[in-house]
């Protein structure tokens, strides 16, 4: 499934820069889950993990910041179109982690946009809700969303493997058939 249709934009300047400064980035969070299918709430940014900060070209539309209150592991990225501005939340808090997340990522064919399996995705938000704690707010319960969608996901995939062949389910398990 594509990359909702507002986020397209932001997402293509920064993997525009990505390329351009020949680093690489990780779509992750709530646009990746969409991008497996996910029925909930879209998004209202996107969130990309990269290996180092691009730079962005100058451009009126384009708005790159660091907040204050922040130890410079996050950028945010405003694409202020004619409707409304669409943010970019572009991290290298996990930048020694980005090759090996890169074995557990998929690359949209038409876009050439990086983004985290489901698995990787499970796994990338329940750490972030135990980041978050216990309080109550609009992030945990779509934190909670994406951790059942993934979860749903995972159990129709290995069934849907286990109705097609059995070297399905022994590539699944490490035997190689």
């Amino acid at each position: 499934m594509p990359l909702p249709s507002r986020l397209f934009p932001i997402t293509k300047v920064v993997f525009d820069a990505i390329n351009l400064a020949g680093t690489k980035g990780i779509i992750v969070g709530g646009a990746a889950a969409h991008m497996f299918g996910s029925k909930r709430v879209t998004t209202r940014d996107v969130d990309i993990n990269v290996l180092s900060f691009p730079e962005f070209p100058e451009d009126p539309m384009i708005k790159a910041r660091f907040p204050f209150d922040d130890d410079n592991s996050i950028m945010k990225i405003t694409y202020l179109d004619s409707k409304e501005a669409v943010k970019a939340d572009v991290a290298t808090r996990r930048a020694q982690h980005i090759p090996l997340l890169l074995k557990y990522s998929l690359t949209d064919p038409k876009t050439n946009f990086t983004y985290a399996n489901y698995q990787l995705l499970l796994a990338d938000k329940i750490r972030t809700l135990a980041e978050r704690g216990e309080k109550k707010d609009k992030k945990r319960e779509t934190d909670l969303a994406d951790i059942k969608f993934c979860i749903e996901e995972m159990f129709m995939r290995d069934e849907k493997c286990l109705r097609t062949s059995n070297s399905c389910t022994l590539r699944r398990i490490g035997v190689k058939s």
